[in-house]
């Protein structure tokens, strides 16, 4: 699973839980490993190695600014016509450096460093509704055990908490799975 990648490379608290998804869906019997694997997943994003010494990290130093971008994209949702069509396609981006700025974030971020949140943002309501729409027909291609649909479980983890559909790569790989998902549903 390609997430799993990152559990080596960023310690990504992210990247843990994405490859906990995707080890639960090809192994689900394996759910007493996950467990001790969360809990050092945890451990790896709470102390900061960067250094060679162990050193407690500020929870708050990334969540809590992402927690911020998402109550203010919740607030902005809450105008007419925002919430039924969104703001449009790749708004966010250039909306947030405005709306950032007059914040008090040390940050000012291009994405909402959650995919859902940041649809939401674009296309609303209506638009949440025909992706949901479309994602329930892939319902009858996914299964346990399957490599598959373990990479969409991983990649549906990893959009809660980073932006994976907008890094070339991975995005790249998201769409060959959505593609082999819906092409067994064909």
């Amino acid at each position: 699973v390609v997430y799993t990648v990152g559990l080596v490379l960023a310690w990504s608290l992210m990247a843990w839980l994405a490859a906990l998804a995707a080890l639960l869906v090809l192994a689900p019997v394996a759910l007493w490993v996950m467990v001790p694997v969360a809990a050092l997943g945890i451990l790896a994003r709470l102390v900061k190695w960067n250094t060679g010494h162990p050193k407690l990290r500020h929870w708050g130093d990334s969540w809590g600014a992402r927690w911020h971008v998402w109550l203010t994209v919740w607030d902005r949702l809450h105008r007419w016509p925002a919430w039924l069509i969104g703001y449009g396609a790749f708004a966010f981006a250039a909306d947030a450096r405005q709306w950032i700025g007059r914040t008090q974030q040390v940050e000012v971020y291009k994405e909402a460093h959650n995919d859902y949140v940041e649809f939401a943002y674009e296309y609303g309501l209506l638009g949440c509704a025909a992706m949901t729409g479309w994602a329930v027909t892939l319902y009858p291609a996914v299964a346990w055990r399957d490599r598959v649909t373990a990479s969409a479980a991983a990649l549906s983890v990893a959009m809660l908490g980073q932006f994976p559909l907008k890094v070339a790569p991975v995005l790249g790989i998201a769409g060959l799975v959505i593609v082999t998902l819906m092409r067994r549903v064909a």
